[in-house]
C-alpha cells in the first residue's frame, strides 16, 4: 500500500515558482510510490494553511524563516519559524534540478518517519 504523502508549497506570489516545483514533487514522490497530495500557498500565508492542510512537510521557493531544531533523539530538522514539528526543505533545487534527487530523498526520509496518516 502506497504511503500517503501532503506537501505544502510555498512561494513568493503562489503562482509560478510553486507550481513548477509542485510539478516536479508529484514526478518524484509518485516515482517513488507515495500517494502525494500538494497544496500551494504564499509565504504570508503558511501558518494558516500548515494547520488546515497538516501537510507532512513544507517545502518553500521564496525566503521565510526556517529554524534548525535538534531533537531529544540528537537528529536535526528544519521548520518554519512558529510552525513546530513539521520538516521545512528549500525548494529551489525542484527549479534548478542541481540537488533536487537529494532533495527527494531528504523529504522521503521525512515522510517516512512520519506518524502522520
Amino acid at each position: 500500500m502506497a504511503k500517503k504523502a501532503r506537501i505544502l508549497v510555498v512561494c513568493g506570489t503562489g503562482i509560478a515558482t510553486s507550481t513548477a516545483a509542485e510539478a516536479r514533487i508529484q514526478h518524484w514522490l509518485n516515482e517513488r510510490g507515495y500517494k502525494v497530495q500538494t497544496s500551494q500557498c504564499i509565504a504570508s500565508e503558511v501558518k494558516a494553511k500548515a494547520s488546515r492542510f497538516d501537510p507532512h512537510a513544507i517545502v518553500t521557493t521564496t525566503k521565510i524563516k526556517i529554524i534548525k531544531v535538534e531533537n531529544e533523539d540528537g537528529s536535526v530538522m528544519h521548520v518554519v519559524d512558529d510552525i513546530p514539528g513539521i520538516p521545512a526543505f528549500n525548494g529551489v533545487p525542484f527549479l534548478t534540478t542541481i540537488g533536487e534527487e537529494a532533495l527527494v530523498d531528504r523529504i522521503c526520509a521525512a515522510i517516512d518517519a512520519s506518524e502522520k496518516n
